[in-house]
Order: structure tokens, then C-alpha cells, then sequence
């Protein structure tokens, strides 16, 4: 319960009894978690009596879509990371891997630095998606327009890791254009809802 309907039922109560101070006592009841007695007033007469707890739709008691493509999207970024780490570990040793990793090493081959390279370029727009569906979501902007953003990011990134790996240039391209048109979506939603 708001002020303003404090306010409004102490209103009634005056009109009835222009003596009446204003103390607000809360009763909870035993027999549900919502139910609660409001009494405004010296007397003990209960004025309302009223859910105090704000209604929750539906859709939002479940995880919305957004999230979970956010926490998809970071659970293929680990993903990257231990494929691309497996991979320059394979070319350098397991001695490489535990060291401080001072020493020059030749370049590594075209699986491992691809799959660096497909790292680094998730790390240059997931910041973007991140800020953005957080920006969305804290502006009350979630909708059909981040829903659509964050499934077609996630599924362009998600194709985008092998198709980078096996080297297939411009169809990389093609995907990374398509998540970049996800991350619009969800922009859009966030200026404009």
C-alpha cells in the first residue's frame, strides 16, 4: 500500500470522525502472507483490509528470454576461452600453459589463432549486448523487440565460433552482420521503446 491510499483512507476516516488522528497500525494475518488490516485512527476499527504485496504478471515468475540468451551468450564466451586455450596449449605444451609465458613462441597455427581471433571479436560486441539488455531492462523496455535482439545475437554468435574456426571468411561475415542486426534490435528497444 502507497501513501496515497493511506492517505485517501485516512480521508474517510476524518470525514466520519473529524477528531480522528492520523496512526497507521499494520496487522499481518496469520492466515495468508498477502492479507494484511490496515487501521487508521485512535480506534481500533479496522478501515481496510487489502493485499499490500505487489502483484507479479505472470510472464516475469519464469526467467525471461533475454536472460537466459544473456547467460547462454556467457556460457559460450567460457566456451571460446577453453576452446581456444585447448588449442594453443595443444601447439605449445602443457609446460607453456603452467608457465608465466615470458618467452616468444612461434605464431600459432590456424586453428588456434582463429579461434583467439573469434574470442577477441565476441569480447568487442558482448559488452555492447550486456549494456544494452541491462539498460533495456532497467528502463522497463523488454518486449518483443529484446526477445527478437537477444535470440538472433545469440544464434549468430553461436554459429559464428565454428564457421570462424573452419575458416569460411565470408560467411563469418555474414553471421557477425546478422548478430550485429540482434544487438540493433535490442538498442532500439532501449532508446525507443
Amino acid at each position: 500500500m502507497g501513501v496515497d491510499a493511506l492517505d485517501t483512507t485516512y480521508r474517510l476516516v476524518r470525514q466520519r470522525n473529524p477528531s480522528a488522528r492520523r496512526t497507521v497500525t499494520i496487522t499481518f494475518d496469520r492466515s495468508g502472507p498477502r492479507v494484511y488490516t490496515v487501521t487508521v485512527g485512535p480506534t481500533s476499527e479496522a478501515i481496510h483490509s487489502l493485499d499490500l504485496t505487489p502483484e507479479v504478471p505472470q510472464w516475469e515468475e519464469t526467467m525471461r528470454i533475454e536472460y537466459t540468451m544473456l547467460g547462454a551468450t556467457i556460457v559460450l564466451a567460457l566456451f571460446n576461452v577453453l576452446w581456444a586455450g585447448n588449442a594453443r596449449t595443444k601447439q605449445y605444451g602443457t609446460e607453456w600453459n603452467l608457465s608465466a609465458r615470458d618467452t616468444k613462441m612461434p605464431p600459432l597455427e590456424a586453428l588456434a589463432a582463429r579461434l583467439l581471433r573469434a574470442q577477441a571479436n565476441l569480447y568487442e560486441t558482448m559488452p555492447l549486448f550486456i549494456g544494452a539488455l541491462l539498460g533495456a531492462s532497467q528502463l522497463s523496455h523488454l518486449g518483443w523487440k529484446t526477445e527478437m535482439g537477444s535470440v538472433i545475437y545469440f544464434i549468430a554468435r553461436l554459429a559464428y565460433l565454428p564457421v570462424y574456426a573452419a575458416g569460411i571468411p565470408k560467411l563469418r561475415t555474414a553471421i557477425w552482420l546478422v548478430s550485429i542486426v540482434g544487438l540493433l534490435f535490442i538498442l532500439w528497444a532501449m532508446l525507443f521503446n
